[in-house]
């Protein structure tokens, strides 16, 4: 294991310890998820992703009994952001053996499931997922009514009223994600 990945895995359980007397729970990815590297856009065209870089069943079993995290976000084809040149697809098959390798009762969390299919998320959650970040998705809603509502408004200085477009674009995405993730009326 490279000294890096060492240092890393020591700082989350690190933060595992700390946190053991609480009700703070600490989620870390593993391995670390594919960007675009120094610079992360959220929105970028393509993001090479291979199965080198898919979390290895039995070493997401060796990080969680090494740092004791509570959550945990795995790599099966899912990337931070949107991608607009290629078509994201999750890796079920292989996300099947990670579920298979861990305790069945840690909570396991998608990261980077903005743009994926409805479908493979539905998939996710139905073969193990419990928790899925859509973060890129809603900042995008947010963005894009923003703008177009400067540009028709061009002399709004009120924030409440330049600012609910992007709070409903916001809130209609989040219904819809609430309604695929089947979390409609759970709380």
């Amino acid at each position: 294991m490279k000294a890096e990945k060492k240092t890393r895995t020591s700082r989350v359980k690190n933060v595992a310890v700390a946190t053991t007397e609480t009700v703070v729970e600490v989620e870390a990815v593993f391995p670390e998820l594919t960007d675009a590297g120094a610079e992360i856009l959220e929105v970028q065209e393509s993001v090479e992703i291979t199965e080198a870089d898919y979390t290895n069943p039995e070493q997401a079993a060796d990080f969680l009994t090494r740092t004791g995290v509570d959550r945990l976000a795995t790599v099966f084809g899912n990337i931070h952001g949107i991608v607009t040149k290629q078509q994201e697809k999750l890796d079920l098959e292989h996300f099947k053996q990670v579920v298979a390798a861990l305790p069945p009762d840690l909570t396991l969390v998608l990261h980077g499931a903005s743009g994926l299919p409805p479908v493979d998320v539905s998939s996710a959650i139905a073969v193990g997922i419990n928790n899925v970040h859509i973060n890129t998705e809603l900042r995008v809603a947010y963005h894009d009514a923003l703008q177009q509502e400067l540009a028709e408004e061009p002399n709004e200085t009120t924030p409440y009223k330049m600012l609910k477009p992007s709070f409903e674009a916001s809130k209609k995405m989040l219904l819809e994600k609430l309604a695929l993730f089947g979390s409609v009326n759970r709380l």
